[in-house]
């Protein structure tokens, strides 16, 4: 099953990702002031745009964003994601911070927790994945991507499949959920990978290019090991891409006599 979702760009499967994207999600609230009580040193602002996923890659819609962790300056972040999955949430942390934990959580869906670098930039992208009934196992460790791929990286202007592998290993045994989120010209397409031996595979459907420049795509690589298991969501630190070449300009047809 695979869903497009628009996706604002400016600059969470995780898959965590310090690149700029955005989100078109529920509007972040705070509570508190940069600098409050208890607080020393400097203070910086970043926004986390995200987009949460069910584990068929589908957005999930009324999810709750919350600021887990931060060490940050005496404020509360929380926001809501859109029909379309996604959040924008604007923190304020300490120049020292160099991760943020954020809780994601719905009624039905699930809840995972998924921790973002803070890098140089001023956005950050994050994406989630959610399961439903899960239920932390203290002590679970997480996840851990190997190798991820795309096969053709080339594809030609009438489009094709693409196939998306992902090495995917876990010391506690639990089973995973994987999914792929195809990125291109603001929109995020959710794929679902199944595991085949010992690396999960699905496929993305390219669709044909009319246009007159080569399209690019990213993917994002995203896991969890719910429902019982470490309740993290974690992406891959690799972000592979592929090509749909042009249409290419025919050839001049012969003059008529």
């Amino acid at each position: 099953m695979k869903r497009a979702m628009s996706l604002w760009l400016p600059l969470v499967m995780p898959w965590l990702l310090l690149q700029g994207c955005g989100g078109g999600g529920g509007t972040a609230t705070g509570t508190g002031q940069p600098g409050g009580s208890g607080t020393t040193g400097q203070t910086m602002t970043r926004t986390i745009a995200g987009t949460v996923v069910n584990g068929s890659g589908s957005p999930v819609s009324g999810a709750t964003v919350t600021v887990a962790a931060t060490r940050a300056s005496g404020r509360a972040e929380s926001t809501t994601t859109g029909a379309n999955g996604q959040f924008t949430l604007i923190v304020t942390v300490l120049t020292s911070v160099r991760e943020i934990v954020l809780q994601i959580s719905h009624p039905t869906a699930g809840t995972t927790q998924v921790t973002v670098e803070v890098g140089s930039g001023e956005t950050i992208l994050a994406v989630a994945v959610l399961a439903q009934g899960v239920t932390p196992v203290a002590g679970n460790t997480p996840p851990s991507f190997g190798q991820v791929s795309v096969s053709p990286t080339q594809v030609d202007f009438t489009g094709g499949p693409v196939q998306l592998s992902a090495h995917v290993t876990d010391p506690d045994n639990s089973p995973a959920r994987v999914v792929a989120l195809v990125s291109t010209s603001g929109t995020l397409t959710g794929v679902p990978l199944t595991l085949t031996g010992t690396v999960y595979t699905g496929t993305f459907a390219a669709p044909a290019n009319a246009g007159a420049q080569n399209r690019s795509y990213q993917v994002y690589f995203t896991a969890t090991d719910a429902p019982n298991g470490s309740n993290q969501s974690i992406t891959s630190p690799e972000q592979p891409s592929f090509t749909v070449r042009a249409l290419a300009t025919p050839p001049d047809m012969p003059g008529l006599s």
